[in-house]
């Protein structure tokens, strides 16, 4: 009898870890992708001339430098939705990572509701409510730096 009673008291009190340690690996997952996918820019960057890839085919011209799967996608969304949800920020096409005054600063690749290959905007297609919940909406950001981060929404990335 004391058993039936303890086990609804021990799922209330399991469960909510167990998902949110799921969101947060989840999280993690988007932001080593985004990782990965700054890499592949700078790498691509490093062969021609510091100059990084044009943004229509920035996915195209990286993927071999990237650590990540070609089908890779935010762990966020569905299997089978189309493009990976990333975007790189539009008016670093073709530019310099040297003419780039604050790396650590400048988001280079964003989460994005556009779903294809080689997106791009300047931020415009960022998913509100963010794609991510650990305690607050958020979206991860991939830095020009190579760090990624977790920026709740209303926050500046």
């Amino acid at each position: 009898m004391a058993l039936f009673c303890c086990c609804p008291i021990l799922l209330a009190i399991i469960l909510p870890a167990f998902s949110r340690e799921m969101t947060t690996a989840k999280v993690d997952g988007c932001m080593l992708n985004q990782k990965s996918l700054v890499q592949g820019l700078l790498m691509y960057a490093e062969e021609h001339d510091d100059t990084l890839p044009a943004t229509g085919s920035w996915e195209d011209l990286t993927d071999h430098y990237a650590m990540v799967n070609k089908d890779y996608h935010c762990p966020e969304l569905a299997d089978g939705t189309p493009g990976g949800g990333y975007a790189m920020l539009q008016s670093l096409s073709s530019k310099t990572v040297g003419s780039v005054p604050n790396p650590k600063g400048q988001v280079a690749v964003f989460e994005t509701t556009v779903f294809h290959r080689n997106a791009t905007d300047e931020m415009t297609s960022l998913p509100v409510p963010g794609r991510h919940k650990i305690k607050y909406s958020g979206n991860v950001f991939g830095y020009l730096d190579g760090h990624a981060d977790y920026i709740r929404d209303g926050s500046k990335p």
